[in-house]
């Protein structure tokens, strides 16, 4: 099953609860202006569809021409910890995809590349940092589960991730 691909434009509930999996692309413009208009409608949609949008978006970012990692990127780390400030249970409705989840975490606490090797850049974090972050999203995702009455869901997603 391929992704319904949103580089413009809106999301609708509907639309979540109709499509199987959506990618989410927050353009490089966006990012750097901090316009959060379409992710905040974004999310406004998600928490409407509630349990129908549960492990359905993969989110983006158009820096394809740019070969610093996104954590190399300071605006993209500013987006990502507004934006989880906004919506700490926002990964309740992202992919389980643990690498994307690491690399947000990694922006939201500060870490930094140190160095690569073979093409893998070295981070720099502080583990408890880390640990703290994960905690608190996965804390967040359970407490919305249960809020929209999808506690079992919500833990399966986690543990999807491996948390």
């Amino acid at each position: 099953m391929f992704p319904r691909i949103v580089k413009t434009g809106l999301v609708s509930a509907e639309m979540l609860r109709q499509e199987e999996l959506f990618l989410f692309q927050v353009q490089k413009t966006e990012a750097e202006s901090g316009d959060y208009v379409r992710i905040d409608q974004l999310i406004g949609e998600l928490n409407k569809a509630k349990k129908h949008g549960r492990s359905k978006v993969g989110l983006a970012f158009g820096y394809d021409d740019d070969p610093r990692e996104l954590i190399e990127i300071p605006e993209v780390c500013q987006y990502v910890t507004q934006i989880f400030s906004t919506c700490p249970h926002l990964l309740y409705f992202l992919l389980p995809d643990p690498d994307a989840i690491r690399t947000f975490v990694f922006c939201m606490i500060g870490a930094r590349v140190t160095g690569r090797s073979g093409g893998t850049a070295h981070l720099e974090a502080n583990e408890d940092a880390f640990n703290a972050k994960v905690k608190e999203l996965a804390d967040a995702v359970v407490s919305y589960g249960a809020r929209i009455g999808d506690a079992h869901g919500a833990r399966a997603h986690l543990a999807e991730i491996g948390i």
